[in-house]
């Protein structure tokens, strides 16, 4: 009996998957070493909804997470709280839905002023509707230089691999980093080249890594042909929120490269915008100067 239990105990241990966190710092070694580029968001949401006649409209603020993409303060996140517009016919008549984001402010956890949880101002970069994706620009780092994601050459997508992605709690969990996993299941080509997982790592807009440390995706939210044309309420719902999946990391820097080109004409438009604001501002203190003016020179005669 002794001679058979010893072939079957290794028969058991080698059924269980590798995992990257053997070592024992592989998880840690990627939670210290990533988390410090992932930043809060916080915004304000207006939310228009028709059906059938009748209109509702209510506004409300949130926060979600994002990364920072590029040192001039660019951060990748999901679109739905930033823009997100809709329309389904029931037969009854059409729903429409419009999300609208405004005031947008990011909270830096990278150690440099944490415990004074300074806002920065954003505006509103670039938007890839058919991936869920969303770009905000900081209008105004100062002396901050944010840590960044690092684009590189990475492979190892394939089925049954498991990746590691990055995320933080609200601040009622102090933002505190954590990490969850996602395995790949399988691969589609339509409507593009992505990879479908499973997993406890859910969060659009952030990438996955390889226990290297190596960002070798991103999830996104990818709506499919059937639910964009079906009707019902499983058609809204597909269509609102899409389906996630992993792009390639290869796949997503022609997109990133877009939102930077992007994010410097927005940064132009604000600048543009403030100037304008900043004059018709002084003439109406002209303005209110010369009044004030005038009716003092009455009192006199």
């Amino acid at each position: 009996m002794r001679n058979l239990l010893f072939p079957l105990l290794l028969l058991l241990f080698a059924a269980q998957p590798l995992r990257a966190g053997d070592d024992g710092k592989v998880y840690q070694r990627l939670l210290e070493s990533k988390s410090p580029a992932i930043v809060t968001i916080k915004y304000v949401v207006k939310i228009e909804m028709a059906f059938g006649g009748m209109t509702q409209d209510q506004e409300s603020r949130g926060e979600i997470r994002g990364i920072v993409v590029d040192e001039s303060g660019l951060i990748l996140t999901s679109s739905a709280p930033l823009s997100t517009e809709m329309s389904r016919d029931f037969g009854q008549g059409d729903f429409t839905l419009k999300v609208t984001g405004s005031q947008f402010k990011v909270l830096f956890h990278d150690g440099e002023d944490d415990e004074e949880e300074k806002e920065y101002e954003a505006i509103l970069a670039a938007l890839d509707s058919k991936l869920g994706l969303g770009f905000l620009q900081v209008t105004d780092l100062g002396d901050r230089k944010p840590m960044t994601l690092a684009l590189g050459e990475a492979g190892g997508l394939e089925v049954g691999a498991e990746f590691i992605g990055v995320t933080r709690f609200a601040k009622g969990f102090d933002y505190a980093p954590h990490f969850g996993t996602a395995t790949i299941t399988g691969e589609v080509n339509v409507p593009r080249h992505m990879w479908c997982f499973s997993g406890d790592f859910q969060e659009v807009g952030l990438p996955i890594f390889d226990p290297a440390g190596n960002a070798v995706g991103i999830l996104v939210s990818q709506e499919s042909a059937m639910e964009s044309e079906g009707g019902g309420m499983m058609g809204l719902f597909g269509g609102l929120g899409g389906r996630s999946f992993i792009l390639p990391i290869r796949d997503f820097e022609p997109i990133l490269e877009n939102a930077r080109n992007a994010a410097i004409d927005a940064l132009k438009r604000a600048a543009e915008q403030k100037e304008k604001a900043d004059e018709e501002g002084e003439k109406k203190e002209e303005k209110k100067e010369g009044e004030k003016e005038g009716e003092e020179e009455e009192e006199k005669e």
